[in-house]
């Protein structure tokens, strides 16, 4: 019993660690991920991406969109963008949809407009639409 103990805990303890190391991976089928790779935290393009994202908020967490940025390249932004097929590191945009596609990439920012197109013509979302719809339509009460 105690063998089984240990195990499951350096397993959680591993997952946490993959969680940590690629937030891209671990939002698989939770989250969108908008991926932005900067060279520096002080880039134009990785300010106005930040600007973009946090204006438009409301649109994003209803969409189920989170950023995580890559700046640099340190050890894991280097795996997570040689997985997702970047090279180098210069100012990168990339939407990974829930099914960890890259649905879009930019060399300059993406704004809201072309973001939320791209993520509502998707499959995923427009069953998320659709539910949406059906869960409120069947909540509703009628008040004459």
């Amino acid at each position: 019993m105690f063998s089984v103990s240990v195990v499951s805990l350096v397993l959680a303890a591993t997952m946490v660690t993959q969680m940590a190391s690629d937030p891209v991976s671990a939002a698989r089928w939770k989250s969108r991920v908008l991926v932005v790779v900067a060279p520096t935290q002080t880039g134009e393009k990785l300010a106005m991406e930040r600007r973009i994202f946090d204006e438009a908020k409301v649109g994003m967490l209803g969409r189920d969109v989170i950023l995580v940025e890559l700046i640099g390249d340190g050890a894991s932004s280097h795996t997570i963008r040689q997985r997702l097929g970047l090279v180098g590191k210069d100012f990168r945009a990339l939407l990974v949809g829930k099914d960890g596609h890259v649905a879009m990439s930019s060399a300059e920012p993406l704004t809201a407009d072309k973001l939320f197109q791209a993520i509502d013509a998707m499959p995923m979302r427009q069953n998320e639409m659709r539910q949406r719809l059906l869960h409120v339509s069947t909540n509703q009460t009628g008040i004459l």
